[in-house]
């Protein structure tokens, strides 16, 4: 049989006799000893890996790969917390999920293997996990977290929520490979070439006009042509830039996965 060796160890002092409790959850108690989780609302600091009397060090595993003694059948994948007597059974509303199984128990007093999620002595509490149905809607293992349909996530009104503290942070979605934060897209180019103007004609003309009263208007009307055709040139110019602008836009969505690419 193997040896669970990886992870973290924590040496304590048995705050009672736990002879009888090795491979089963303890947790940590104000004077710093160790007791035999004992209350399925109980926080695990993790699992004892001997079997010491009171007094004696406990060795407490609150990190990696362990043993567990089973609390009943126990399939892979599942999660699971403490019963009242140190065993594992699959977390449900109100506990500490502190462990994923990894190789499955028939029955009770079977020894499962488990993967203990890291938890420091400050870490945990009960608004992290006591409104979580765990194993209603959320799976978790080693490198997925899977949420059921129909489940929304709810965030405060006060400060807000972020998603990602640093530019370096990758993220994607839609099955996207993850990146970092996209580079600034240029800002949409502006017009600024606008010359036309409002005709008026600059003469009184008879009527009807004279030959050169209507060429002289003839002229006047070219000239405004020409303005409207630098600024028809211009707003080309500004669109052409604007879906460069448009196309780097959508690149960027396509990047993320938020767009479909064409």
């Amino acid at each position: 049989m193997a040896t669970i060796t990886e992870g973290e160890v924590r040496s304590k002092i048995a705050g009672e006799d736990l002879s009888d409790s090795q491979y089963m959850y303890v947790t940590l108690e104000s004077d710093n000893t160790v007791d035999l989780a004992d209350g399925i609302t109980n926080n695990p600091y993790g699992i004892l890996q001997n079997a010491p009397e009171s007094g004696q060090e406990a060795l407490v595993k609150v990190y990696g790969a362990s043993k567990l003694v089973a609390g009943g059948a126990l399939a892979v994948d599942v999660i699971v917390s403490t019963k009242s007597d140190g065993k594992a059974q699959e977390a449900t509303l109100t506990q500490f999920p502190r462990s994923i199984v990894t190789k499955a128990a028939g029955a009770e007093d079977d020894l499962c293997e488990v993967e203990l999620f890291y938890a420091s002595e400050e870490l945990g509490g009960a608004d992290e996990f006591a409104s979580l149905t765990v194993t209603d809607h959320i799976a978790i293992a080693s490198t997925l977290l899977t949420i059921t349909d129909a489940v929304n996530f709810v965030f405060g009104t006060t400060t807000g929520t972020e998603i990602g503290e640093a530019a370096d942070q990758k993220l994607s979605f839609h099955g996207a490979t993850p990146v970092v934060q996209q580079a600034h897209v240029a800002d949409p180019a502006a017009n600024d070439a606008a010359t036309q103007g409002t005709y008026t004609s600059s003469t009184t003309l008879t009527d009807p006009p004279t030959k050169a009263e209507a060429e002289a208007e003839l002229g006047l009307i070219d000239a405004e042509l020409d303005k409207v055709k630098v600024d028809i040139a211009a707003g080309k110019t500004a669109t052409d830039a604007n879906n460069v602008v448009l196309d780097s836009i959508l690149a960027t969505l396509e990047t993320y996965g938020l767009h479909a690419t064409s």
